[in-house]
């Protein structure tokens, strides 16, 4: 028997109720579209085949389907939704904050694709003392500002406003951004190295820029993470506040008798 055009053989060939004896039929459905997703054969945000093509291709009920449909939910594999299908569900990344990196750095480690949308690069419009106070400028000076996407797995889950001393900024080249960390940036170009950063997070509703730029309502919950970078010294050299929508992220925690280790995770 030939699958259905838009429901590729399941993996290891098996149509037509060949499970394996100590198998149930949904249990092997689950293993074989497990195997699809985690493998990046079906990619978050994709919509499956529907029910009846997926059942008519392993040869089972739509009921034995949907129970094995519903396994996969509730392992955060898939999610459906009335009237439109049963879709990959965006996998969880953690955004750490219990040790120093980039975002692009930390989500490379996980094995994610990160790219970046820069969407605006320059001195700011007037300086502002509170901000020069910040990076350590006379309050007459105006900072370098540079607006960012960041991208993972192709999803828009961060905007970015990242805030430099103009000696610092003015040397950037904004298109290297695109596929370097900043951190990186400022290290390879400059010298510069991150050697401390204070973070601060907070909930908030999407400020409605912001919110376009990731394809959200405005007014959307989410979480300001302001974080000040240091180099050697003590120097200021980076201050950023990203919003990463509540829609998206997780909060969990890895408690140990003397330490606690405080993670993001982001659907």
């Amino acid at each position: 028997m030939k699958p259905p055009l838009d429901v590729p053989a399941p993996q290891g060939g098996r149509f037509k109720g060949d499970y394996p004896q100590h198998d149930l039929k949904y249990v092997a459905i689950c293993k074989d579209l497990r195997a699809r997703i985690t493998t990046g054969e079906y990619l978050p945000g994709r919509r499956l085949p529907s029910q009846l093509a997926l059942a008519v291709a392993y040869g089972v009920t739509v009921m034995t389907l949907r129970q094995a449909l519903a396994e996969l939910g509730a392992e955060g594999l898939v999610e459906t939704s009335h009237g439109r299908g049963t879709f990959v569900a965006a996998r969880p990344f953690k955004y750490r904050l219990n040790h120093l990196s980039s975002f692009a750095q930390d989500m490379r480690t996980q094995g994610k694709f990160v790219t970046t949308r820069v969407l605006y690069s320059g001195l700011v419009a007037e300086a502002e003392p509170a901000l020069c106070a910040r990076l350590a400028l006379p309050s007459s000076e105006r900072p370098y500002q540079l607006d960012r996407v960041r991208f993972v797995d192709g999803v828009p889950v961060v905007f970015q406003r990242s805030y430099l001393p103009a000696s610092i900024g003015r040397k950037l080249q904004p298109n290297s951004l695109e596929t370097e960390s900043l951190y990186d940036v400022l290290r390879t170009q400059q010298q510069l190295d991150v050697v401390r950063a204070v973070e601060t997070v907070k909930a908030v509703g999407l400020p409605a820029a912001e919110a376009k730029a990731l394809g959200r309502p405005p007014g959307t919950p989410a979480f300001l993470s302001t974080r000040l970078s240091l180099a050697d010294g003590d120097r200021p050299v980076l201050f950023d506040k990203a919003y990463i929508s509540g829609e998206a992220v997780e909060i969990s925690t890895d408690r140990v008798a003397d330490s606690l280790r405080l993670s993001f995770r982001v659907r």
